[in-house]
């Protein structure tokens, strides 16, 4: 069953339970992979996959002030996701990376990779990771530059994504906002390349002393527009369904008068109660 778009829920995870993409969302357009944290494994909601650990073991779950998730901990575990799509090889533009997260300690490199794409031979290939407690970083093209200096970032929930517009041209998104402009080749260029959650290698734990959560990470085969970006960031699971939502469509077991009863509205940040309407 497909039901209409979620309306607004803002950062905070709105279900404990493993959501599934709504296709109808203009987010859900051209999105090749996303890795979602059930609290475990990442699974990749476009395809089903799940996590493997490259080595290491595990972090173990934790709740975040947005939701459950892995705690990652300075080189605890690499994880990487099946390859999909067009991620054997070279990945040309137009396309988009993001991802969310919530850093709990200063990272414990200066390359603190929380996702993005890697082989077993390449560990500086092209991420999203934190250079310090203020700085994020944007690799693209098998090197690491291209930063942009976050002045204002704190301990909370943030989204960091990076567009490839043009073989030479790069934009840089922080929690919504542009915050660079780049000319730099975006080409990457890697032998069976996967998606790898808190590390840049597929065989080893290099590049992966970030502290905190990653809720997601995601890859879009198209350039993902401002307002978009702005979308990811204050509303993160506005195109996600989760089983909780379907329940509420259809009403099921409802009994109630519908003159008097409502239920208070699980979504964060909306301060609405919802009014059922039944049949007795």
């Amino acid at each position: 069953m497909q039901i209409p778009i979620i309306p607004f829920r803002g950062q905070k995870k709105p279900w404990g339970s493993i959501p599934r993409i709504n296709l109808a969302h203009p987010l859900a357009a051209g999105l090749v992979f996303y890795g979602y944290d059930i609290g475990g494994p990442f699974i990749n909601l476009v395809n089903g996959g799940i996590s493997s650990i490259v080595s290491g073991t595990i972090p173990s779950r934790a709740n975040s002030p947005i939701g459950t998730g892995i705690k990652l901990a300075n080189a605890g575990a690499t994880l990487k996701m099946p390859v999909v799509a067009n991620q054997t090889g070279n990945v040309t533009p137009k396309f988009s990376m993001g991802c969310g997260f919530y850093p709990t300690a200063a990272p414990g490199s200066t390359v603190a990779i929380m996702f993005g794409l890697g082989d077993a031979s390449n560990n500086t290939a092209m991420a999203l990771y934190q250079q310090s407690a203020t700085v994020i970083g944007y690799g693209w093209a098998n090197t690491l530059g291209d930063t942009a200096t976050v002045v204002s970032m704190t301990s909370g929930f943030h989204t960091a994504v990076g567009v490839s517009i043009a073989n030479t041209t790069a934009q840089d998104y922080f929690d919504g906002k542009l915050v660079a402009s780049t000319a730099t080749t975006t080409n990457f260029a890697g032998t069976a390349s996967q998606f790898i959650f808190n590390g840049g290698s597929l065989g080893t734990l290099a590049d992966n002393t970030f502290n905190g959560f990653c809720y997601w990470g995601g890859f879009w085969n198209r350039a993902l527009t401002a307002a978009e970006n702005l979308l990811l960031h204050i509303d993160p699971w506005c195109f996600l369904i989760y089983p909780e939502d379907e329940m509420m469509a259809t009403l099921v077991g409802a009994g109630f008068n519908p003159a008097t009863s409502f239920i208070e509205s699980s979504w964060p940040n909306t301060g609405r109660k919802i009014y059922l309407i039944g049949d007795r």
